[in-house]
């Protein structure tokens, strides 16, 4: 918390250019149910930007984030596709590997459930 203060604090000039990537972590933070405390913090987080720099600032670096994160995402999907060419094997042993993870977890799933019913009744 201390550390996203101090970096809010700076000025417009200085966090201008840093906020896109900044407001990545705080909207990610504020997406994520898992732990409610730094979700409310994030929140927090973002109303004071919003107060500090104004929502015009602020929309415009989340736009500029999600533009990166886009960027990113396009970068590494195609990075996936040239290594699945260049080498085949490799790339049809990840699969098999993730889809044996799937089934599994599948497995799983109607384990927990079967279990429910099985208390219910």
């Amino acid at each position: 918390k201390q550390w996203y203060q101090r970096r809010v604090r700076g000025e417009l000039g200085q966090v201008g250019r840093e906020l896109p990537s900044f407001l990545t972590v705080v909207q990610r933070e504020m997406r994520n149910a898992d732990s409610d405390s730094l979700s409310s913090l994030a929140i927090e987080v973002m109303e004071f930007l919003r107060g500090r720099y104004g929502k015009d600032t602020i929309s415009s670096a989340l736009v500029s984030a999600e533009k990166q994160i886009s960027e990113k995402r396009k970068k590494r999907k195609r990075e996936a596709a040239i290594s699945a060419i260049a080498d085949p094997e490799a790339h049809s042993k990840k699969k098999i590997k993730i889809n044996l993870a799937k089934r599994e977890k599948r497995k799983e799933r109607v384990k927990v459930l079967k279990a429910k019913q099985y208390k219910k009744a």
